[in-house]
């Protein structure tokens, strides 16, 4: 957990994401201790890097999420759920509002990588 690293997002030519799915410590501050305190947690960002919601990531458990984009109005909207509970919303539709708007912010689904 001493690693960033970016499970799902979208990146749009610009290079930034208009969402990404976390896990493990991120490396904005290298003098922090490794591995951070929230570094066990899933956490999905918006565009702006604001946290919409996180949750621990405990061996075993099984999460599966959906992010609903909403281009037009440039909203998220993070449903997840845990081993065989049924998919529901944790957050309210979120402002994305930094994304850039129409094609300029659409981009390419990514899955998987460290930083």
């Amino acid at each position: 957990m001493s690693h960033e690293y970016q499970i799902v997002w979208i990146k749009p030519n610009d290079g930034s994401h208009v969402f990404e799915i976390q896990l493990g410590s991120p490396f904005k501050d290298p003098t922090w201790p490794l591995p951070v305190l929230a570094a066990h947690y899933l956490k999905v960002k918006n565009h702006a890097h604001d946290l919409l919601f996180e949750t621990p990531f405990p061996s075993g458990d099984w999460h599966s999420f959906a992010i609903q984009v909403d281009w037009t109005h440039l909203t998220l909207d993070v449903f997840n759920s845990t081993n065989a509970t049924p998919l529901e919303a944790v957050t309210g539709l979120e402002d994305n509002s930094s994304t850039p708007a129409g094609t300029a912010g659409q981009g390419d689904c990514q899955f998987g990588s460290s930083r």
